[in-house]
Parts: structure tokens; C-alpha cells; sequence
């Protein structure tokens, strides 16, 4: 099965286990990814995060319920919440109001379709970044943990976080306290043994001496990278960030499936932000992506 197949599979794998226990680590083992690139993955092909898209479906078929007549509190355990006031008020923030005024005034409902693959908006035939092949080294960053969570929060980190995070001031911390030989900020996603993922925004460092202790430091691996840089976009910063979520769809979607290559599950994939990033454009980047070929995969097995 491609990517898409298997995201799908693993769809309708928690529309029939709704009411069981689920986590990224079972959806990932069953799916055949590391719990970093299953997230990747779902969420660039279901438009949110694993566990939202499973606090959705059950919502929505709680829902259903509720309106079928069954007691608010026992839809409320059978999909996993631990209390009333929790589902609640996980309720009221997706739908507007109490489960039971839902009830009053909705009447008869029904769950929306279980899988909004067909909803993947096109990254467009004619949208190719430039790309490269190579092998990177490995390096240290330095940086400011942006967030801490169970799940990538985005395909798409940087932009993300544009209206989020006042990220010059975070930039400016950094190279104050690094005080990196190159410039340019890497926004990279750490998983730890945990199972949470931290989002970093940080600098490459030589020299781990000179490097402020209150900074957060990881080791990036070596590996065979992917290079894609989003066609240059002129005075628009937001168009911009569109670009650069555009291209994380094209690697995955478009340029993966066909290009001879595999995730390397050992790797990091990662956004680089150099000068072009800056002035009035135009603007590009770098995603790298870890990648290892097929026909050495094969010839292993």
C-alpha cells in the first residue's frame, strides 16, 4: 500500500475501535511507522493530529447517540471520558453548546463521513520546489523548546507558529546565548523515549562550550537528505508559510510515492531558515528529509 492507503487503513481501523483504547503507538505499530513519521504522515493526509481526529469521531458519534435518547452520562464513559463535566466540555467546544441543549435543538444526527481523505487539498500539478540529494552530517542544536506534546503539532512547524510565538525575540535569544558560527535557525521536532515530542527552534553549534546552559541541546543524525526549497515567493510572508506547507504535501505526497526513496525512520526531518528568509524577498528555505533508497532496503532483506 502507498502513504495514503495506509492512513486510510488506519482510519477506519479507529472508526471501528472508537470506544476502545487508542494511541499513536498502536496506530503507528500497526501501520508499520515510527510513532514520529505515523504523525507525520496522518496529519498531512487528515489535516489534524491523530488524537484530535479521534476526540472528533468520537464526539460526533456521542452525538449521534445523545440525539438516539441514551443517557448523557453513559455515552460519556463508553467513548472514554473519565467524567460528565470533562465530556462536556469537550462537547461544548466542538459544538457550541451543552450535549443536552445539543440534544433539544438538533434532533436526529448523524456523524459526518468518517474519512476526509477525498477533502486533501491538491498541492497542484504545477507547483515543484527545487530539490537535491545529499548527505548531511550530523550536528548539535542549540535552541528555546517552543512546545512540549504527545503529538507534532503540524506537517508545517515554522509556519505554524508564525502567530503563535513572537519568534524574533526567541531568534534573537538564541544567537545572544549560542553564539553560533553560521547564521540561520533550524525549527525541528525531538521525539523522546517518553513518547511527548519537543519542538525546537535553534541554531547549529560547533562548540558546545560556548553555548548558554539555559539553551536546550540535541544531537540532529547524520543522514541521507532530501533538500527541498519552496519556489521563491516576493514580499508576502504569508503566502510564504503556504508555500512551505505546500511543499511539505508535495514531498509526501507527490515526490515520495515515486521517487525511488524511503523515510529513514532513524532520522530527522527538519526546516532550515537562512538569509533568503529575510528583507523583502524573495523568500525560500530548506525542509530536509532523511531518506534511505528502496533497492537498499531489499537488498537487506
Amino acid at each position: 500500500m502507498n502513504c495514503q492507503e495506509i492512513i486510510a487503513a488506519s482510519a477506519e481501523y479507529i472508526e471501528q475501535h472508537l470506544r476502545d483504547s487508542l494511541s499513536v503507538d498502536l496506530l503507528a505499530a500497526r501501520a508499520g511507522f515510527s510513532p514520529y513519521y505515523f504523525c507525520r504522515l496522518f496529519t498531512l493526509y487528515m489535516g489534524v493530529s491523530v488524537m484530535e481526529y479521534i476526540r472528533r469521531r468520537r464526539l460526533a458519534c456521542a452525538a449521534w447517540e445523545i440525539c438516539e435518547g441514551r443517557r448523557i452520562i453513559d455515552v460519556a464513559m463508553d467513548y472514554g471520558f473519565e467524567s460528565h463535566n470533562g465530556f462536556a466540555k469537550a462537547f461544548r467546544k466542538v459544538y457550541g453548546c451543552a450535549p443536552d441543549e445539543y440534544r433539544r435543538r438538533v434532533g436526529s444526527h448523524r456523524p459526518p463521513s468518517s474519512n476526509p481523505l477525498a477533502a486533501l487539498p491538491d498541492t497542484g500539478a504545477s507547483f515543484l520546489p527545487a530539490f537535491r540529494v545529499e548527505k548531511r552530517p550530523g550536528f548539535y542544536i542549540a535552541g528555546v523548546v517552543l512546545r512540549t506534546s504527545q503529538e507534532l503539532s503540524s506537517i508545517a512547524q515554522q509556519p505554524a507558529l508564525f502567530n503563535t510565538f513572537p519568534m524574533d525575540e526567541v531568534d534573537n535569544r538564541i544567537y545572544a546565548q549560542a553564539r553560533p558560527e553560521e547564521h540561520g535557525e533550524y525549527t525541528i521536532s525531538f521525539p523522546v523515549n517518553t513518547g511527548l515530542f519537543r519542538l525546537v527552534e535553534g541554531v547549529k553549534v560547533e562548540n558546545l562550550e560556548n553555548v548558554d546552559n539555559s539553551l536546550y541541546v540535541d544531537w540532529v543524525p547524520p543522514a541521507l537528505c532530501g533538500i527541498f526549497s519552496p519556489p521563491p515567493t516576493f514580499g508576502d510572508k504569508m503566502e510564504f508559510a503556504g508555500n512551505i506547507i505546500r511543499t511539505w504535501k508535495y514531498i509526501y505526497s507527490q515526490w515520495l510515492p515515486h521517487s525511488g526513496y524511503m523515510l529513514d525512520a532513524n532520522g530527522l526531518d527538519y526546516e532550515f531558515y537562512d538569509e533568503r528568509c529575510h528583507g523583502n524577498g524573495p523568500y525560500s528555505m530548506d525542509i530536509c528529509v532523511p531518506l534511505v533508497r528502496k533497492d537498499h532496503i531489499w537488498h537487506i532483506v
